[in-house]
């Protein structure tokens, strides 16, 4: 019998009754001989108590930069792929209707990037994803590059989307589970490297590009003949450049770092003796003295404050209480249920698990999941409308009377619109515990977002175009700095890397569809892409306010979240 399933006995044999917490009131069965032992939420507040006594230090630090270099790489390589689609039109002679298919593919690949690593994360763990991701997308990049056809191209694309779509939701859930609660908001400041990889990819094709680029064809201009087998490869030496770049970032994290698994995965799988390994690992790292054993996560006898309010409120359900944290422990607690729903083969070994996913629609989370679902969605749809086009539209934007502005210009202006982004993360930081919290925040952001986009529409000159671009850049920015950390800080353990993945996922299928829609609507309307991406940003300003969680400032192995669902929001949610 170990240790911790010792402690776990005597007390039982003493008469006491043990409650181990786990999050959100995850009740889950840990088994000794012939005792069943009930788990719940103050085993996850005693370890949230350890990994505050071992603070922040240079494993948590370190952790963040490479978290961040899985963010970096993300838009690192969307960006890069936008930016290149003209010159790859050009290159291959495709017409406008079938121009975002390479985007498209990318996101094919990264849909099935997030349901397959989300999935085998919440199964098997969270280091594979940290391990592999990068490093299919470091040689998924170079094959990109050497490709000898537009569908070659799109063949590698959708690899590298492989490579590329699980790192964003499983790292946010790798650094949120290492960190001490009080210090969850440099989840949300990771979109700081989101911002820093679409520079990254602006900068080198503003370098690159105007260079070693075919202008745009004119029909009928002399000046705008070129071989493009010789003087079109640009976009080439660009994809070369950024799978150096993700390389370099891969081989870091796999080979220069160590990274155990989560304390929070480990004890959600009742693993405590891997939960003391791990966190004596940190402790050491960080150059620590203490010496954790697995009776430092046996709770107190007493019951927790939480747990006394709870009993208090089933005596007595007309009391009303005022304070929020106790308010929110009045409505039911998350009880994660092993259904009776079986997962067939071919999904359990691709990752999946329909007991996962069933639990994610029991009624505590219904509304959240659905809520949190489309907004991934819609905010892809709308992103991708405006995106996918940017650089036609800002060619468009440059127009004078003599001539179609430089392609120089165009890059320029794309760079600024990129280099926005960054402070829009780091604004993210910052708003998410003020008085707005995370769903005023979303709500704030999108439907400024959505002005600025009106005022892309009607500018007609290219330095005010820039600005609006750049505002976008900014808000939207802002908006998914907020939702990839409150995304897995609603979700309990259990469920939190398949409910990010599968977010992600939802957002890549609309993604994939987006730029071939564009595509089309361009061919029809030129500005109908922008005009129908603004609608769906006033919406998500409108799902914004709707959802019923509000995380500022609660731990996530807490069931403390603030429910505070009007009848209005309900009224307004079923219209």
């Amino acid at each position: 019998m170990s240790e911790f399933q010792h402690l776990l006995s005597s007390q039982q044999g003493s008469g006491n009754s043990l409650n181990i917490s786990n999050n959100y009131g995850l009740q889950s069965d840990l088994e000794s001989n012939d005792n069943t032992f009930e788990v719940t939420k103050s085993h996850q507040d005693k370890l949230d108590t350890i990994l505050h006594q071992i603070g922040m230090g240079k494993f948590q630090y370190l952790l963040f930069i490479l978290c961040g270099f899985g963010w970096l790489a993300d838009n690192m390589w969307l960006q890069g792929v936008i930016v290149i689609l003209p010159r790859i039109q050009r290159h291959f002679s495709i017409s406008d209707l079938y121009a975002g298919f390479p985007d498209s593919a990318f996101f094919i690949g990264m849909m099935l990037s997030s349901i397959f690593w989300g999935g085998h994360s919440d199964l098997h763990g969270r280091r594979d994803a940290f391990h592999w991701t990068l490093s299919i997308a470091t040689f998924a990049g170079i094959f990109s590059a050497i490709a000898p056809n537009f569908w070659s191209l799109n063949f590698f694309l959708v690899v590298l989307g492989f490579g590329i779509g699980g790192t964003v939701p499983v790292d946010s859930s790798i650094l949120l589970e290492f960190l001490p609660s009080k210090h969850h908001y440099l989840v949300t400041s990771l979109s700081m490297f989101f911002g820093l990889g679409a520079v990254l990819a602006s900068l080198s094709a503003y370098l690159i590009l105007p260079t070693y680029s075919c202008p745009d064809l004119i029909p009928g201009n002399p000046l705008t003949d070129c071989d493009v087998s010789v003087s079109n490869n640009g976009w080439r030496y660009l994809l070369v450049l950024l799978s150096v770049i993700n390389g370099l970032m891969a081989f870091w994290r796999v080979f220069l770092f160590k990274l155990p698994e989560t304390p929070q995965y480990l004890l959600a799988n009742n693993q405590p003796e891997e939960v003391v390994d791990t966190l004596n690992y940190i402790a050491k790292y960080n150059g620590l003295s203490m010496k954790f054993t697995m009776s430092d996560l046996i709770p107190a006898d007493k019951p927790s404050q939480s747990d006394e309010i709870c009993n208090q409120f089933s005596q007595n359900q007309s009391q009303n209480i005022n304070n929020n944290d106790s308010n929110s422990n009045s409505l039911p607690k998350f009880t994660f249920i092993e259904s009776e729903v079986r997962t067939p083969w071919l999904l359990n070994a691709l990752g999946f698990d329909l007991n996962l996913i069933y639990n994610l629609f029991q009624p505590y989370y219904r509304l959240s999941t659905i809520l949190i679902w489309s907004i991934w969605m819609l905010m892809a749809t709308a992103y991708s409308l405006f995106m996918t086009f940017l650089p036609k539209y800002l060619e468009m934007k440059g127009q004078t009377d003599e001539g179609p502005g430089t392609m120089a210009d165009v890059y320029w202006s794309y760079l600024i619109y990129s280099a926005c982004g960054i402070p829009g993360s780091l604004m993210g930081g910052w708003l998410v515990d003020s008085s707005l919290g995370r769903k005023g925040t979303l709500a704030l952001s999108t439907a400024l977002a959505g002005l600025a986009q009106i005022g892309f529409i009607f500018f007609k000159s290219l330095n005010l175009a820039t600005f609006c671009s750049s505002s976008v850049s900014f808000l939207v920015t802002l908006m998914y700095s907020v939702l990839y950390s409150y995304t897995p800080e609603v979700f309990d353990p259990r469920l939190r890397s398949t409910a990010c993945g599968i977010a992600a996922s939802l957002s890549r299928v609309f993604a994939i569809i987006s730029p071939m829609l564009t595509g089309v609507l361009f061919s029809i309307r030129v500005w109908s892409p922008l005009e129908i991406s603004t609608v769906l940003i006033f919406v998500l300003a409108i799902l914004s306010v709707l959802l019923p969680i509000e995380t500022k400032q609660k731990s996530t192995n807490s069931t403390q979240y603030r429910y505070n669902l009007s009848a209005i929001d309900w009224l307004l949610f079923f219209l």
